[in-house]
Formats: C-alpha cells, sequence, structure tokens
C-alpha cells in the first residue's frame, strides 16, 4: 500500500516537471492545502504549513542554491504523509495531524543538516545562508488561523503566523 502511494505521489509529481526535488507546483500544492483543510474540518483534526525560505548575507547570490540545498533536505526529512511543494516564493510542508509543538522537533534536524551542509559549502561564516521559517497550525485555540487565506495572502492579507 505504501508503494503505491509512492508511485502516486511521484506520478503528480513528475507531471509537473518537479520530479528532481520532490515538490509540487504553486498551483497543487494550494490545491493540497485546501483539501487537507477540509480533511481536517472533517475528522475534527489539525495540521501545520510550515514556510520556510533561505536568508542570504547582503551582496550573496546563492540563495538558489540554498533553496535547492534545502529541498533536498526536507525532501529526505519529510515523512511519507507530509506534503511538500512550493507555497508561493518558498518551500511548504503540510504536516497532517501535527501542532506546532511537534512541527518545531521536524524543524530543528531540518535547521542543523541545513547548516551543516551550508558551512561545507560556504567558504565563511559570515557567507553561510540561514533558514528561514514560519509554522501555520490549522484549527488554533478553535479558531482557524490557515484558511483560504493561505493560498492568496496577498489578497487578504489575514493570515497570521503562529508565535
Amino acid at each position: 500500500m505504501l508503494e503505491m502511494l509512492r508511485k502516486l505521489t511521484v506520478k503528480k509529481e513528475q507531471r509537473n516537471g518537479m520530479e528532481t526535488k520532490g515538490f509540487l507546483s504553486r498551483d497543487d500544492f494550494a490545491d493540497q492545502l485546501i483539501k487537507e483543510r477540509a480533511r481536517a474540518d472533517r475528522a475534527g483534526a489539525s495540521f501545520t504549513l510550515l514556510a520556510f525560505d533561505v536568508e542570504t548575507p547582503p551582496g550573496l547570490n546563492g540563495k538558489a542554491e540554498a533553496m535547492e540545498i534545502l529541498a533536498s533536505i526536507l525532501v529526505k526529512r519529510a515523512r511519507l504523509t507530509d506534503t511538500k511543494g512550493w507555497f508561493g516564493n518558498r518551500l511548504g510542508i503540510i504536516l497532517p495531524n501535527t501542532g506546532t509543538e511537534n512541527a518545531n522537533n521536524v524543524v530543528q534536524p531540518i535547521q542543523e543538516l541545513f547548516k551543516k551542509t551550508a558551512v561545507a559549502n560556504s567558504p565563511h561564516a559570515s557567507t553561510t545562508p540561514k533558514i528561514a521559517y514560519q509554522a501555520y497550525e490549522y484549527p488554533t485555540n478553535g479558531t482557524a488561523n490557515v484558511s483560504a487565506d493561505v493560498v492568496n495572502p496577498q489578497e487578504t492579507g489575514r493570515l497570521v503566523p503562529v508565535a
């Protein structure tokens, strides 16, 4: 059963031309986010969306390379049940049945791996890129902070990250 799920996931990613990264396109990721919200509502469950970006020191042009490193780490560290994709210009992971407290357990090893890999690829510690991320939990304290706004937050401006 798990192998069949892997094959279906790979086929969907190949259709989007992102098979090397293992990430869904922005549109497909937005669709998955809507589906996850519906599933969570139906089951009375929760999920967390982690949105990652890379901060590079001023004057450093290695953001694309750093994003590739981060993407490869996210693919390796994500669970089979997690959905990975492009969330705007950031890399996102939807963690089903996971609150932000447990999501932080996912982030820490990713940050450590990224730091090791980035330092190995950077000649100076001062030029090492760093990971920035936000965690969005649905629902939070009985109210939703991940809604349709997440799919296109520029239109509504109501998206509130979990502190």
